[in-house]
This record gives C-alpha cells, sequence and structure tokens, in this order.
C-alpha cells in the first residue's frame, strides 16, 4: 500500500511506502510522519492511499502515526484540494496555511522533531459554585469574582484568562479556598459542562425573516441575508445557530477583524456559552492545536468564530456557515498562497458537508448581489431597524463650507453644529476617516479627480506624472482641471492622528480616543477602547474602517464621514463599491436605540450617485449604478480576473518576464493589461510587474489556468531567476 502525503511546503503530495504495521491504522486525514531528504523530519497529512507503485527506485516509508485518529476531515481533504486548483497554487500551500505547526511539526532529528509533536496537556478552569459569600472587605476577591462571571457566562473560564484580567494566582487560591470558586483540571478534549441558550426574542420583522430564511433555505444552499444596520440580523441568525447546534451539528461564524473577533465571541458566549471557540492567527499555535485536536476528539457540537483561516479548519460535523459582513475585503487572502477568499471557499465547503450558508451583510459585495438577483441565492431582507429609526443623513458640501468660510480644521459647520448638540445632550460622537496616512492621488478644489481612460480607475502619483495601476498606462500631470479650469490640484489624503490633534484643539473638555491599527496594538487594548466607548466614558471616537464595522454603541448621537472622496480615489475597480458599503455602515452606527441620530457626509462630489444613494438608504438604486459601470467596463461579476505578479532580483528580468508572458498568452479569450511596476516596501522583495487578466464569464476558467501555467513554466525555464505568482478574483 502506498499513502500521498501533502506536505506543508509549496510542493505537491508524495508518495510513500506505508509499512504493514501501520497499515491497519491508516486512514485519509491522518497526520504522519516522513523523512524529508536526507535527514529532516516533516509532518504531513495522508491525502489518498492506492496501490499504484509510483515509477521512481528509492520509495521512503511512512514512519510514524503521529494521532491515534485522523484529524482532517474528507470533507475539507476536498476543499483543500479544490482550493489548490481553483487558486492555482500547491496542496502543500494549502496544508501549510491551515494546520498550526505543531499538528504539522518538523525537525532535522528524532528528538527535535518529538519536542515540536503537540501533546495534550491537562489544564485549570474555574466556574463560580454559587454556594457561600464573600466579606465585604475582601474588595479584589469580590471583584476577581465578577469578573470571573463575565467570562464565564454560566459556564467556565480558563484560569489564565482570568489572569489574564489582572487577577493574581493568590486571589484566585483565596477564592477556591473560600469555595465560591471551583477548580477543574481536564483537557480540553474532555465534556464541557451544559449550558442553557436562550436566544434573544426577536421581533415581528425578525420572525418573519428568520421564517423566511427557513423556508427558502430548504431550495438552496446559500441564502444572502441583506438588512439595514441595526435590523437585527445577528439575532436571527443566533436563532438559526441554536437550531443547528441542538441538532448536534457545528456551526463555523466568520467574521471579518481580528480586533472584533474577541469583542464578538464573547457576546456569542453570553447566549452560548462553553460552546463558542475563538480561532484566529492571534492566538498561539498551542491554542491553534489544542482546537484542531479537539474538533478530531471531542464529540459535542461547537460554534466555530474565525476569521478567514478558519475556513480550513476541518470540522467533522458542520451544518451551518455564517459569512458575516461577507462584502468585507479582508476575507480574500492577498500576501501569500493559497490566495483565497474565504467567502468563496465557505460557500464550498458547506457544499462538501450538506450544510447551509448564510452570507450576512447590510449591503452585500456585487458578486454576492449579483448571484441573488439570478436566484442562484435565496434573497432575503430585514428593511426595518430595530429599536429606533433610521439616522437622518446630511451630505455637507466641503467645497461649499470652504468658500463661504464655514469650515474650521477639518469640519464642515453641519458636522460642528451636530457634534456640539449631542455633547450638550451627553451623546457619544463617532469620526470616520478612511486612511491613516497620506494618499496619492490629486484632486481639484471642484472635487474632480483624474481615472483613467480605459480602466476608470483613480490615478496614481509617481514622481512627475500620473499611472494607471491596472494597465499601466501613463498620464502627464494636468497643469489644470479640464472641468473648472482651476489650477489648484492637490495631494490629497489625511491621516487620522491630525484629525485627533485637531478635536482635541477644538473640544479641549471632551473625551476624545482613536482607534485604528495605530492603537489596536492589542486585543487588550481593543477591549479598553470599546469598553471606554460602551462606558460612555470616551465622548467622541475617531478611526478607520474598524469604528464602521458592526459595534453597537446605543450612546451615539452622531456619526461624521470627514472625507467622503477619497473613498472613490482607490486605484481598485471596487472603489465605488466600497465606498457605498462604508458610507451605509457608518451611517448605521448612529441612534441604534430610542433616540434618532444624526449621519454627516463630508464631500466635494455632493452630486455623486453613490453618495447621493447611500445618503438616503438606497443600497440598490446604488448597486444597479455600480453594476452598470461594471458592465460597461468589462469588470466582475461580468468577467473573471487573473493577476499575475512577474517577479526577479533584477528589474530588467521581471520585466522581460512580464512582456514574454503577455505575448505569449496569446488567447482571444484572454484580455491583457499591463505590464506596470508594482510597488513594494521591504528590502529583499526585488522587483515585481504586474499583469491584470480578464477573462468572459463563459471562457474555460479550468484551460486557461493550464496555459498560463504552461506559459509561466516555459519562461522560467529561460530565465531561472524570475517567479510568477497568480492571483484569481483579486
Amino acid at each position: 500500500m502506498y499513502a500521498d502525503v501533502a506536505l506543508p511546503i509549496a510542493q505537491e503530495p508524495f508518495t510513500f511506502e506505508v509499512p504493514t504495521a501501520l497499515a491497519p491504522s491508516l486512514e485519509c486525514g491522518c497526520i504522519v510522519a516522513v523523512t524529508l531528504g536526507k535527514r529532516r523530519r516533516v509532518g504531513g497529512v495522508v491525502v489518498e492511499l492506492h496501490d499504484r507503485r509510483p515509477d521512481y527506485q528509492n520509495i521512503k516509508p511512512v514512519e510514524e502515526l503521529l494521532f491515534d485518529r485522523p484529524l482532517v476531515t474528507r470533507q475539507s481533504l476536498k476543499l483543500w484540494r479544490w482550493m489548490a486548483d481553483y487558486y492555482m497554487c500547491t496542496m502543500g500551500e494549502v496544508v501549510h496555511a491551515a494546520l498550526p505547526s505543531l499538528i504539522k511539526p518538523a525537525g532535522l532529528d528524532a528528538g527535535e522533531f518529538a519536542q515540536s509533536v503537540f501533546r495534550p496537556r491537562s489544564v485549570e478552569f474555574l466556574r463560580p459554585t454559587g454556594v457561600g459569600e464573600l466579606p465585604s472587605r475582601a474588595k479584589a476577591q469580590i471583584k476577581a469574582l465578577e469578573r470571573l462571571r463575565e467570562l464565564a457566562h454560566g459556564a467556565e473560564v480558563r484560569r489564565s484568562a482570568l489572569m489574564a484580567e489582572g487577577v493574581s494566582a493568590n486571589i484566585i487560591r483565596k477564592l477556591v479556598e473560600s469555595g465560591v470558586v471551583e477548580s477543574v483540571w481536564r483537557t480540553e478534549a474532555e465534556s464541557q459542562p451544559a449550558f442553557e441558550v436562550k436566544c434573544p426574542v426577536l421581533t415581528g420583522t425578525q420572525q418573519r425573516a428568520l421564517d423566511e430564511l427557513r423556508m427558502r433555505l430548504q431550495g438552496v444552499d446559500t441564502a444572502l441575508l441583506q438588512g439595514v444596520a441595526g435590523s437585527g440580523k445577528t439575532e436571527i441568525m443566533m436563532n438559526l445557530v441554536a437550531q443547528t447546534l441542538a441538532e448536534g451539528r457545528d456551526v463555523l461564524w466568520l467574521v471579518p477583524e481580528i480586533t472584533l473577533s474577541s469583542h464578538f465571541a464573547e457576546r456569542l458566549r453570553r447566549t452560548f456559552g462553553a460552546a463558542v471557540t475563538l480561532y484566529h492567527s492571534g492566538l498561539t499555535d498551542r491554542r491553534r492545536a489544542e482546537v484542531v485536536w479537539n474538533m478530531a476528539y471531542t464529540s459535542q457540537p461547537r460554534l466555530m468564530v474565525g476569521l478567514r483561516g478558519a475556513v480550513l479548519l476541518p470540522m467533522p460535523r458542520l451544518g451551518l456557515v455564517i459569512v458575516d459582513e461577507e462584502y468585507d475585503t479582508s476575507y480574500k487572502q492577498t500576501d501569500t498562497a493559497p490566495r483565497y477568499s474565504a467567502r468563496d471557499c465557505a460557500v464550498m465547503l458547506a457544499s462538501l458537508h450538506g450544510a447551509k450558508t448564510i452570507l450576512s451583510a447590510a449591503t452585500p459585495s456585487m458578486e454576492s448581489y449579483s448571484n441573488a438577483l439570478a436566484g442562484k441565492y435565496a434573497h432575503v431582507i430585514v428593511g426595518e431597524r430595530y429599536g429606533g429609526e433610521a439616522a437622518e443623513v446630511v451630505v455637507s458640501d466641503t467645497r461649499r463650507a470652504a468658500r463661504r468660510g464655514e469650515r474650521r480644521g477639518f469640519l464642515n459647520i453641519e458636522l460642528r453644529e451636530a457634534i456640539d448638540t449631542a455633547l450638550a445632550e451627553g451623546r457619544q460622537v463617532i469620526l470616520f476617516q478612511n486612511r491613516r496616512g497620506t494618499a496619492s492621488w490629486l484632486e481639484c478644489e471642484c472635487g474632480r479627480t483624474p481615472r483613467c481612460q480605459r480602466c476608470n480607475i483613480s490615478l496614481a502619483v509617481h514622481g512627475g506624472h500620473l499611472m494607471c495601476h491596472y494597465c499601466g498606462r501613463v498620464y502627464p500631470l494636468p497643469e489644470s482641471c479640464p472641468d473648472c479650469g482651476s489650477t489648484e490640484l492637490r495631494p490629497m489624503g489625511t491621516g487620522t492622528q491630525q484629525i485627533e490633534q485637531n478635536i482635541r484643539e477644538l473640544y479641549p473638555a471632551a473625551e476624545v480616543a482613536r482607534l485604528d491599527r495605530d492603537t489596536a496594538t492589542s486585543p487588550a487594548r481593543v477591549r479598553q477602547i470599546l469598553k471606554d466607548m460602551e462606558s460612555g466614558h470616551t465622548q467622541i471616537l475617531i478611526g478607520t474602517q474598524l469604528v464602521t464595522k458592526g459595534f453597537d454603541f446605543g450612546g451615539v448621537g452622531v456619526v461624521g464621514v470627514l472625507n467622503a472622496d477619497n473613498l472613490f480615489a482607490g486605484a481598485d475597480f471596487r472603489a465605488s463599491e466600497r465606498a457605498l458599503d462604508t458610507l451605509m455602515q457608518a451611517a448605521g452606527r448612529a441612534g441604534r436605540r430610542l433616540m434618532r441620530g444624526r449621519v454627516v457626509i463630508q464631500t466635494s462630489e455632493a452630486d455623486n450617485p453613490v453618495i447621493v444613494h447611500a445618503s438616503r438608504g438606497e443600497f440598490d438604486i446604488a448597486a444597479s449604478h455600480i453594476l452598470d459601470e461594471r458592465r460597461e467596463f468589462n469588470y466582475p461579476p461580468y468577467c473573471r480576473i487573473i493577476t499575475v505578479e512577474v517577479r526577479s532580483e533584477e528589474y530588467d528580468e521581471a520585466r522581460s518576464g512580464a512582456e514574454c508572458f503577455a505575448r505569449e498568452i496569446s488567447r482571444a479569450d484572454v484580455e491583457v493589461l499591463g505590464p506596470q511596476l508594482l510597488r513594494r516596501e521591504g528590502y529583499g522583495r526585488g522587483h515585481t510587474q504586474v499583469l491584470m487578466l480578464k477573462m468572459e464569464r463563459g471562457a474555460p476558467l479550468a484551460e486557461i489556468k493550464k496555459h498560463l501555467r504552461r506559459v509561466a513554466d516555459t519562461i522560467t525555464r529561460r530565465l531561472r531567476r524570475v517567479n510568477f505568482l497568480f492571483n484569481v478574483d483579486p
């Protein structure tokens, strides 16, 4: 018997001989140890067992079975194989991304390898007993017990998690000795305590949406749940989660942001208790290995909350997959292979399990929205906000404010007056700015931004000229605006740090905080910023995209979008779509309780159709406008796109390889844009040329991919220092 083993390297599976002693125990999905090269020992996944002897003379054996049962399900193996084929990478690269290093260990000798293998350990858990009382003078113990109850939600919590909250070992010892807290040692795989699930009570509108979802999902496998911000989509989906867990099946709930995942998981634990498991790259490797190991060694259903990488987890009893904020670009892996879309992989994973998928968003992606319109997905709409009416949205013209002298710092008069009123009423303010630093595009005082005539995307400033980041076409820097004749063409971009400084000067008595990548330095720091906002301590919160996500701050009365123009200025055909998403998400943060909120959108393009329709809450009309533009310029969902990065340490070789590739593709069903230079930060990146390939939806994609690989292989044989990287559906 022979085993094809996928190793965590950029190669396809290798074939090894299965010793007679291991044959009865070996299955697909098992983790085994093999020797790679002369002495390097590596852990890999058995992807196929067969009797076909390979055509090379020396066949190495499978040396050891690392775990006594398969850790990877057959459905996950099928998903990984599909990902390797679809996203033009190797099975080994998928395995490398999917499994923690302790599950796929490596070492240069037996001792080093053995130390790298995951072994479960006993963990101390704490839970309140509800018995006994603490003396009133034991303030530190009382505070620690209250925090334990908050974390446990009626179940239990790791001792380490409580200590991470600042509770000392001495306080924990006293709590256990007093009998108000019980200490339990067990492995992660032992039974979790029972937890009574109490789903949120739904409004009539939410209940009708839930009933429609259940009915529609009987006929299709995927549904798009579209609801205005604050309509209670999360509560609707929690009811479906409860039903799935009650049936003994697992649920995968994907969220887009690592900084928000812990906050969201804690919210779900209030309903589902210990059934909730959090998984993301910020966890320790041991913790991630425990999650993978537990799924194979436990039988209770779980609710897995995770970022895009969680879609690669081998969940054995999957019944429901939820992709929250499904439009979010962070679901797409871009830096390393596999360059996959977690949203699309989630739909595929659910189909392999016979499970259902719910794509949830207030502003769906154009691809998902198009699929819903075409009937491929069930489409359920929740059009009514929960607990209050929609916020009043005001579009404030920045050009007019500047002409009239009504602008102070970064604020037009409409936004200043709204902030003044909100603070006087004891309500909070969120100010959104799209970027942390400065951006590299031009904008006229009339609001015009130069765009590529061929690709319809904003042109970037490169030295003394403008360049399209898609086709590479170069334009001279304009001396004046073709619309108004003004010579005041300015490079645009303002960072949140500058805005924070300006706001502190305008409102010195207010408590001001900032939430962006610079301040969100750790989960604890994010939790503190959010806690201060939830408690009302923070009066004005300034931030980037993070502040427009699915937070539910009841005290927010005003949301200000400081510069809507730069939402459209990115060198990306999706810029209008992302602007629509951001504006409608930002508007949803205001007035989420009984008091109506106000949203002020500052822009120099007050007549931009996307801004106009977003301000009115007319997603469908704005989406129709965007789809018409996509159809005119042949962008997804009306075509497929693959970008090709051609890399070399030498500029001339990278350029030559890219130009050869563009010439030798030579297919009528492939349109080639570029090549053009991609600037990368960091030492040792070399030079990268990028091409964009467009294919009609009906084109034979699998055949085209094989052709692209053949052309790339031919060129790399001639230019050995050139590498090709493919990104499907960028």
